[in-house]
C-alpha cells in the first residue's frame, strides 16, 4: 500500500511540474525587419543624386532660388528641419502641384520619384538625414 501511494505522489507530483512548465509561456513575436533596418544610405552617394536630378537641377532649388538652394546639404537641411520637405515630398507626393518634383516640372526633367528613390530618402530622414 505504502508503495501505490508513494507512486501516486509521484504521478500528481509530477503532473503538476508538467502542467506548470515554461512549455505553455508565450515568447514575444519578433520584431518586423523594415527596409530602413537594412538599408544605410549617405548622403554624398545616394541622397544627393536623387536631388540634384529632381529638385536642384538649372530653374529650380538652385543658388539663390526663392523656395530654397537644395544645391548643398546645408540648403537642404532647412527644409528638412522645417518640415517643408517632408510635407511636399512625402505627404503631398501624389498632388500634382504640390508634391515634389512637380508634373509641371520643365520638359525632361522628372514629375515624381521612384519607389527607390522614395525609400533612400525616406530611410534617410529616418535616421536624422546625416550629411555622411
Amino acid at each position: 500500500m505504502r508503495y501505490l501511494s508513494f507512486l501516486l505522489l509521484f504521478v500528481l507530483i509530477t503532473s503538476l511540474i508538467g502542467f506548470t512548465s515554461c512549455s505553455f509561456d508565450e515568447l514575444d513575436p519578433p520584431k518586423p525587419v523594415t527596409l530602413c533596418d537594412t538599408l544605410t544610405v549617405s548622403f554624398a552617394s545616394e541622397v544627393m543624386p536623387i536631388i540634384q536630378t529632381n529638385c536642384a537641377y538649372s530653374g529650380c532649388h538652385e543658388a539663390g532660388f526663392a523656395a530654397g538652394d537644395f544645391s548643398t546639404y546645408t540648403g537642404l537641411k532647412g527644409a528638412l528641419d522645417n518640415g517643408k520637405m517632408q510635407n511636399r515630398v512625402f505627404d503631398q507626393k501624389e498632388d500634382p502641384n504640390l508634391g515634389m518634383p512637380p508634373n509641371y516640372a520643365p520638359a525632361g526633367n522628372p514629375q515624381d520619384l521612384t519607389d527607390d528613390e522614395l525609400d533612400i530618402l525616406t530611410c534617410w530622414v529616418a535616421d536624422g538625414y546625416p550629411n555622411n
